[in-house]
């Protein structure tokens, strides 16, 4: 093998991931393969005369199926990143509708947690406090590894990813605000 495509392969083994090489790959033979015959014959004819046939196309193809896989990457990961932040504005519209619906109860056993501490660990029975298993199915409050659900004295604290929708909503929920008041 000539040194120059030993350089090139490790050029790219180093710059470049195997998946997206695979694909620049894949691109390029599908370019080949699906290329009418006109066109390959203009490349050949007009931009360089070579005697070998098909030569000039094939190499002038690489660095055009290079691009369309750089811009396919890029789009999916412009992709990627739209979907999470959409997933994210989706996951915040349902932690406030969450927490702007919650019942007098509920309301009231936020407002402990507030009052003592918000990343403070608290025990209920869960079968007697029906409150405590809304605001578990609702994911606002969790168990403490180990503990279970239905056990009597089970220790919960409030899921890290509404601690500050709580804290919001202590200012401006009215419904939190005056349970809040009354624990105090």
């Amino acid at each position: 093998m000539p040194n120059w495509i030993e350089a090139v392969i490790a050029y790219l083994k180093q710059n470049t991931s195997l998946r997206f090489n695979m694909f620049w790959l894949l691109s390029w033979f599908a370019l080949l393969i699906f290329t009418p015959i006109g066109y390959i014959e203009f490349i050949n004819s007009k931009l360089l005369q070579w005697d070998n046939p098909y030569i000039v196309s094939s190499l002038f193809f690489v660095p055009v199926s290079y691009f369309i896989s750089y811009f396919v990457k890029l789009f999916i990961k412009l992709c990627i990143d739209l979907n999470r932040a959409l997933t994210q504005v989706r996951l915040n519209k349902k932690k406030k509708n969450n927490i702007n619906n919650v019942t007098d109860k509920e309301a009231s056993i936020i407002a402990i947690f507030a009052e003592i501490g918000l990343d403070s660990e608290l025990s209920f029975d869960s079968m007697n406090e029906k409150g405590v298993i809304e605001l578990f199915n609702k994911g606002i409050i969790e168990p403490i590894r180990g503990d279970y659900i239905n056990e009597p004295n089970c220790r919960y604290r409030i899921t890290r990813n509404y601690l500050k929708d709580i804290e919001y909503a202590l200012v401006n929920n009215t419904k939190i605000r005056k349970a809040y008041e009354e624990v105090r």
